[in-house]
């Protein structure tokens, strides 16, 4: 069941528009971006990241503060293991780790810089949206703190005066229930841009199943631009094989599906572990197996090989919520050259009761903002997420603190901001392209207008 409108939003100039918000799972919209800085399509996920960790900006959990110097034990230690150690650990997506005051010392220049300009951590949502779960958020004071530490030589101090530690579990499956691969080196074709390939991996299940985590490491991070896992249920399976055995080479060729099967996880740059909500997960029946769609570009890279890898966690107990993840897209994006206030907004009705548990904002590289509002009936607009400054190196699926009630008849608002100036465009084998008409597309150079929302059926119980 797909339903379209077409509603502007005041002030905003409305283009055509086919916005889709997907019951069920009818659109498989791939979620595809660049792996690079901004404006260039060379280069990795970008210089020091932080990870997830700590609900909120607040302070050290009662770390005492001092009027001396502030010292890595004491101050700092506790901080970046709150703020930061989610991805600077061993195995994490950052380039490097804090796991000693050696290794920490040897980098506060560089952290003290980052945290000032607010490039690190890296969070993107604004705060004056529904509160998140595990914000990246910096106080001024704990910005302060770091630059103190760095001016005054990034003293050691005192083991014993350190806090207990916040370390927060970092976003990864240290012990999961199921690992499987692709189950081949592939060489993506670099006769095209954009190589688009899906990979059968069984995880044999005997017997139902309730998928409550799953992680996806690329083999190689350079080639690998997303990644997202359909489930496949058991009726279905026999076509997938056909498709697969028909394609010469490994896996088969595919941008999206039929429609029929489940999007259950993904892995997109600045992604790692997808955690399903407590309480909720994606019921797997015997025989289930996954399809790995993966999008390779050749644009950054033509002699890279990936064999990526999938684990999967699943709940010792059926869960309480059956969990969904539903694509809401305006496909119909047309965006002029040279526009750098490009601005597109639909409306798209629920027809359904629904409780939003989180939401997983998606554009490329000519994105600039984006913003999801829910419309209740007879009700002003809330507004679910905003994401001010799009950044494609940082895209994450973003949980609510408390889950988001959603009656029957409400709208939910996309808006879609693009620069398509001179100055955005990208950078390929060292030449800046010309801006040109951007449609909707799968494609590294084309764009998207998506928001991910993760639904439960029926209204939560407060």
């Amino acid at each position: 069941m797909v339903l379209t409108s077409k509603h502007p939003r005041p002030g905003v100039p409305q283009r055509p528009s086919s916005g889709v918000l997907v019951v069920g799972f009818a659109l498989a919209a791939a979620a595809c971006t660049a792996n690079g800085g901004e404006g260039s399509l060379q280069g990795g996920q970008g210089g020091v990241d932080t990870g997830s960790g700590g609900n909120g900006a607040g302070g050290l959990g009662g770390a005492a503060m001092s009027l001396d110097p502030p010292t890595y034990h004491r101050d700092v230690k506790p901080l970046l293991d709150r703020h930061c150690a989610g991805c600077h650990a061993a195995g994490g997506i950052a380039p490097f780790v804090f796991d000693s005051y050696e290794a920490t010392r040897k980098l506060a220049g560089l952290i003290a810089s980052v945290t000032s300009t607010g490039r690190m951590p890296p969070w993107l949502p604004s705060s004056d949206c529904a509160p998140l779960k595990d914000e990246r958020r910096l106080t001024a004071a704990e910005i302060e703190r770091l630059a103190t530490w760095e001016s005054a030589g990034a003293p050691e101090g005192d083991p014993t005066t350190a806090p207990l530690s916040q370390r927060p579990v970092p976003r990864r499956l240290e012990d999961p229930d199921v690992t499987v691969d692709i189950g081949f080196d592939y060489q993506p074709n670099t006769g095209q841009s954009d190589d688009y390939r899906c990979f059968i991996a069984d995880p044999k299940l005997s017997a139902a199943r309730d998928l409550v985590g799953a992680e996806v490491i690329p083999g190689d991070r350079r080639i690998v631009h997303h990644t997202l896992v359909y489930a496949v249920q058991p009726s279905d399976v026999s076509m997938m094989v056909a498709r697969d055995e028909g394609d010469q080479g490994p896996g088969f060729a595919c941008n999206g599906l039929d429609g029929k099967q489940r999007l259950v996880a993904w892995w997109v740059p600045g992604e790692s572990a997808v955690a399903y909500p407590e309480g909720t997960g994606a019921r797997l029946e015997p025989g289930t197996v996954f399809v790995l769609q993966i999008h390779y570009n050749s644009l950054i890279s033509k002699d890279g090989r990936d064999r990526s890898t999938l684990k999967l966690d699943f709940s010792d107990q059926p869960v309480a919520q059956q969990a969904q993840v539903r694509p809401v897209a305006d496909t119909s994006i047309v965006i002029p050259p040279g526009d750098s206030e490009a601005a597109f907004a639909t409306d798209f009705p629920v027809p359904v009761a629904l409780t939003l548990l989180g939401t997983a904002p998606h554009m490329h590289m000519l994105g600039k903002s984006l913003r999801v509002e829910l419309i209740r009936p007879g009700e002003s607009p809330q507004c679910v997420i905003n994401i001010p400054s799009w950044d494609f190196n940082w895209q994450q699926f973003y949980q609510f603190v408390t889950p988001i009630k959603i009656p029957k008849d409400s709208k939910i608002k996309l808006t879609c901001v693009y620069d398509n100036s001179a100055e955005k465009q990208p950078v390929i084998s060292g030449q800046r392209q010309e801006p040109r008409e951007v449609r909707w597309g799968e494609g590294t150079l084309d764009e998207m207008c998506l928001n991910y929302v993760f639904v439960t059926a029926g209204i939560a119980k407060d």
